[in-house]
């Protein structure tokens, strides 16, 4: 169901040394420049921007501003991450809380911590699937979605685990 697509897989274990996100507007129009968004594609954050990896939650912990991303999030549909210039996932989709889409492949989502907080403060998961698998409706769907997930994730597997073997060698893993 979600739009994602691999190419340039990375077939080696060899490890990366760089690590880089690019967002990517939806369509190749430029965008109307009264909306603000950039006319190009942009960097979003670089593997040393990031602080830690949960594996569990999926949550990424940033140790500075994404002041492109929290500026134009609404302006990209998709980021793509690269590694000594190979792409390691193209057109993963951006997808937030108010989103009703259901994405059964790797989706980077943007939610608010506590939507109750006067503050507004971002969080970033990057996860294979979203929404959680308990909050798929309807209920008889959700073992398909959980198989069509599972069987994405393993698809992708050499450069997940090069994306997770990166991080874990800056030491920024959570487990």
């Amino acid at each position: 169901m979600s739009m994602f697509s691999c190419s340039n897989e990375k077939k080696d274990n060899d490890p990366i040394k760089s690590l880089y996100a690019v967002g990517i507007k939806a369509s190749q129009t430029n965008l109307d420049i009264s909306t603000g968004c950039p006319t190009d594609d942009v960097q979003l954050f670089k593997g040393e921007d990031i602080q830690s990896f949960n594996l569990t939650t999926g949550e990424i912990i940033f140790n500075v501003s994404l002041d492109q991303l929290n500026k134009f999030w609404n302006c990209f549909s998709y980021l793509s991450l690269f590694s000594d210039e190979k792409t390691l996932f193209e057109a993963i989709p951006i997808t937030h809380a108010v989103s009703s889409f259901l994405y059964n492949d790797l989706v980077f989502y943007i939610g608010v911590k506590d939507s109750m907080s006067d503050t507004f403060e971002l969080n970033y998961f990057l996860k294979f699937g979203w929404p959680p698998i308990q909050d798929v409706w309807p209920e008889k769907d959700k073992e398909a979605w959980q198989k069509e997930r599972e069987k994405n994730a393993k698809k992708h597997k050499n450069n997940w685990d090069s994306f997770i073997n990166f991080l874990r060698e800056e030491g920024k893993i959570v487990e």
